[in-house]
């Protein structure tokens, strides 16, 4: 029986699949079965009770060592295909029964156990089929791989030829529509002129087709990138308007846009972008629309202003909507495809390439948002548009029209929407008035104003109205003594021309072009109403006639000598001494010795910068008069951590680079003790005639002995100093204007070279003061310039960062914009230490000051 048993076992392990080797503890073949013995090399009776070497497996070998681990260990082990490919020497013959084959093996040896015996069991599993199937995915991928390469690079050449075709071709097609406005504007024969106009609006056609392919080519190679900047949403939808104006005038077609009065909504985005989305969309909804209206509407998040949390995007919504032929179903379903139009006779009727809607959909897309259409056929359209956007860090405040609260307006406008935004903007200044719609309408109203004591003062006109029409209606006013006295504006849409309103003009006060912008409507109704503008929000606030005085003393720290001059002249001419230390160790030293009663500190600084810098001031044992002296941080970063870092380090309040004149005053206002405010003691003796005037500190106190030159500090409010907390804010207080911000993030190359308005601004128009700091400026620059190119050329990486920090915040100073953002750039490169980044700006950077000296020695000398 134990017999009979045993040949079953036998004749079991033999018709396996797979093999097995048994072994002893000397590693001697105890037994194996058909599967492994079938497929050794020598004859099968030889290898029974012949070691495991005798096989060719060689003691130093992974196979041996496994198998003495299994004896001497109990340890199991598996050799892989994929480290150990011929672990045993196994083969197979191929069909003939000729040529030997080794086979791929994977083995599995494990310990055995029998009557205190112990043995190595090895399994092996031929994996050569498995092995050829994945050589063969292994092939087919790489295939792919290699197809899909060339697929990719083939579509990226395509592309990009399409871009390069594109820009030479924009290139002479503005050369061909530059000289056509040129030979439009000399004199022509009625017919010549016609023709002109011919060449000219096809070729703005054929621009705007290579338009579209340019923009699709970049977004199909990857090329397109996004320009972030600040931007204020009712701002860039008056822009559209402008530019989208007459086009809809030639159609007699009312634009609205945007449809109701949009204030504060400030956001950080693609503005460029946004601007050709709908700028598409409008042009679209006019191209298609033969009589009624096109309105843009904007929806801010939630219908509620913006919240202070900066960098967390937002959704604002807008739409579009006209009533033109309108989109039936099948129409819809690939309005948004590439070369996409609703129909061919459509593109034939219109033109077009049925580019726009694709290109707008994939920039929605870039910005986080989508894009969808509603449509009845024959009624009209809706496109509406959703985008991510994050807040704008600051924002300016709009002009109150308290000056207007006085006035009675009445407005005649037959258009609902219309009606709408001027109803909204009278009601947000608070200006009494009616809307009607039309001139019989309008007549009745000014009758009932003269009966019941309360005149309309203003008529706010539409030119274009059914019945009776605004001029019409206006010489009707004008003709009648009783409504004679009402001053009136005819709304008229923009580029409109015609005999008949030049023949009327003397019977209007004003003249307003439709679609309405909320500055150009404030500024009308100022001047017909007959208001000095000096005495509105419209002008500037900053007169030097009425500049305020402080009877102070002020301490400049900062390493720039641009910067110095420019933070010097502003506070003398608000009547302030100013000392300037060249570091934060200067900076301390000078308060040792003297009382100052304002300290404004830069932040980035050699030696000691301008954070330690205030920490050792406040320390008790500093030696410093006046531990407590309001410090107010001068930083180039207007990030709300930055500005949080100048509170922490015990600084009181901070201002943002390039300084803005009347947020320089507010600070002035708020930490300047009171007593700087009220006039200065008269002098007990007149000064020396010998007196020095250099600016040391020492000096500067003998030339103003009726200064305060006790140790002890100026009083000042308790609750002033505000160390370690967020400074006092002040609802009356506008925010930082443009010209105290940081440059827009925008390249060097479409960057203004000089903007002489916005440093005249700064330097409240002082031209003594202008020219002294543009003539410092350009000597320090020449020097600046030179010392980062010496450290380029010993690749010191850190110290070229500090340098073009240096140059980004004297150019932003004096308004060299393309300047200070190329040193941004470099400054931007040195955090990331990339020196060939630097090395390959760096000639942009001197190209850019070249440009700056060129425009300032012909603006300022």
């Amino acid at each position: 029986m134990e017999s009979s048993s045993l040949s079953l076992q036998a004749n079991l392990i033999n018709r396996l699949n797979h093999g097995v080797l048994l072994l002893d503890d000397q590693l001697n073949i105890v037994t194996a079965n058909h599967w492994f013995l079938s497929r050794l090399k020598n004859p099968v009776d030889a290898q029974i009770g012949k070691p495991l070497t005798e096989l060719g497996i060689e003691k130093s070998s992974r196979c041996y060592g496994a198998c003495s681990d299994s004896i001497d260990l109990g340890l199991a082990s598996l050799l892989s295909n994929s480290f150990h490919p011929h672990p045993l020497p196994l083969f197979t013959k191929n069909q003939s029964g000729t040529q030997k084959i080794i086979i791929q093996q994977e083995l599995t040896i494990s310990p055995l156990t029998e009557a205190d015996q112990r043995y190595c069991l090895i399994e092996i599993n031929d994996v050569s089929r498995e092995i050829g199937r994945e050589e063969v995915l292994r092939e087919k991928a790489a295939d792919l791989a290699q197809a899909r390469d060339i697929a990719e690079h083939t579509n990226r050449l395509k592309s990009d030829f399409l871009a390069n075709m594109s820009h030479e071709i924009r290139t002479p097609m503005n050369g061909i529509l530059g000289m056509t406005s040129l030979l439009m504007d000399s004199p022509l024969t009625k017919q010549q002129f016609k023709q002109s106009q011919t060449i000219k609006s096809s070729g703005e056609f054929l621009l705007s087709i290579i338009n579209d392919i340019l923009d699709f080519s970049k977004i199909e190679a990857g090329k397109l990138e996004l320009e972030i900047i600040d931007f204020e949403f009712g701002t860039l939808l008056e822009e559209v308007a402008d530019l989208l104006a007459y086009r809809a005038y030639e159609k007699k077609l009312e634009l609205i846009c945007p449809s109701g009065v949009i204030e504060g909504q400030w956001y950080r985005g693609d503005a460029g972008r946004i601007r050709q989305i709908l700028t598409n969309l409008v042009s679209n909804a006019i191209k298609f629309t033969e009589k009624g209206e096109v309105k843009v509407c904007f929806f801010p998040p939630d219908d509620e202003p913006l919240s202070a949390d900066l960098h967390q995007p937002r959704t604002v919504n807008l739409t579009v909507t006209d009533t033109g032929i309108g989109l039936n179903e099948d129409q819809q379903k690939g309005l948004f495809e590439r070369f996409s139009q609703a129909d061919s006779s459509t593109s034939r009727q219109f033109g077009g390439t049925g580019l726009g809607l694709s290109i707008s959909k994939q920039l929605v897309e870039q910005m986080g948002g989508q894009i969808s259409a509603t449509s009845v056929f024959g009624e009209g359209s809706t496109f509406s548009f959703s985008l991510q956007l994050e807040p704008a860090e600051t924002c300016l405040v709009a002009p109150t029209m308290d000056h207007l609260n006085d006035q009675h307006i009445l407005v005649v406008d037959d258009s609902k929407a219309s009606q709408k935004l001027l109803e909204q903007s009278l009601q947000r200044w608070d200006i009494d008035h009616q809307i009607v719609s039309s001139g019989p309408q309008a007549l009745q109203a000014l009758y009932d104003g003269v009966a019941n004591s309360n005149p309309f003062t203003i008529v706010l006109i539409d030119s274009d109205m059914p019945g009776m029409s605004g001029l019409s209606l206006g010489r009707s006013v004008r003709d009648d003594p009783q409504l004679s006295d009402s001053r009136l504006v005819l709304m008229m849409p923009r580029g409109r021309r015609g005999s008949s309103l030049k023949r009327d003009k003397a019977k209007f006060n004003g003249f307003l072009s439709k679609p309405i912008q909320q500055a150009e409507l404030g500024e009308t109704l100022i001047n017909v109403a007959q208001i000095d503008a000096s005495d509105t929000q419209f002008a500037q606030q900053t007169q030097i006639a009425e500049r305020p005085q402080f009877h102070a003393r002020a301490l400049v720290v900062e390493d720039n000598i641009t910067n110095q001059m420019v933070a010097k002249g502003m506070l003398q001419r608000f009547g302030i001494d100013v000392e300037v230390a060249g570091n934060g160790a200067e900076a301390v030293s000078t308060l040792k010795q003297f009382p100052f009663d304002l300290v404004l500190m830069d932040c980035q600084m050699p030696v000691m910068d301008g954070y330690e810098a205030t920490s050792t001031i406040r320390c008790p044992e500093s030696g410093v008069l006046d531990p407590e002296v309001p410090i107010i941080a001068l930083t180039a970063n207007a990030m709300s951590d930055d500005r949080q870092h100048c509170i922490d380090a015990g600084m009181n309040d901070y201002i943002t680079k390039p300084i803005d004149p009347s947020t320089l005053l507010k600070r002035l206002e708020r930490w300047l003790p009171a007593h700087c405010s009220a006039p200065p003691p008269e002098p007990q003796e007149p000064p020396s005639a010998n007196t020095v005037t250099t600016d040391t500190p020492a000096n500067k106190i003998a030339e103003s002995p009726n200064k305060a030159m006790s140790a002890n500090p100026p009083n000042r409010n308790p609750g002033d100093l505000q160390t370690n907390a967020t400074p006092p804010t002040d609802s009356s207080e506008p925010t930082d204007s443009p010209s105290n911000q940081p440059p827009p993030e925008t390249t060097a190359v479409n960057a203004e070279v000089f903007d002489h308005s916005g440093m005249a601004a700064r330097l409240l128009n002082d031209d003594e003061l202008i020219r002294t700091v543009a003539t410092t400026f350009l000597n320090d620059m020449d020097e600046q310039i030179s010392s980062l190119k010496a450290l380029l050329e010993t690749n010191e990486v850190d110290q070229c960062q500090a340098q073009a920090h240096k140059i980004k915040g004297a150019a932003a100073n004096v308004g060299g914009l393309a300047l200070s953002q190329i040193a941004l750039e470099l400054e931007q490169a040195s955090q990331q230490h990339d020196l060939q980044l630097i090395k390959s700006q760096f000639p942009e950077l001197e190209q850019c000051f070249g440009q700056l000296k060129t425009e300032m020695n012909k603006r300022l000398f």
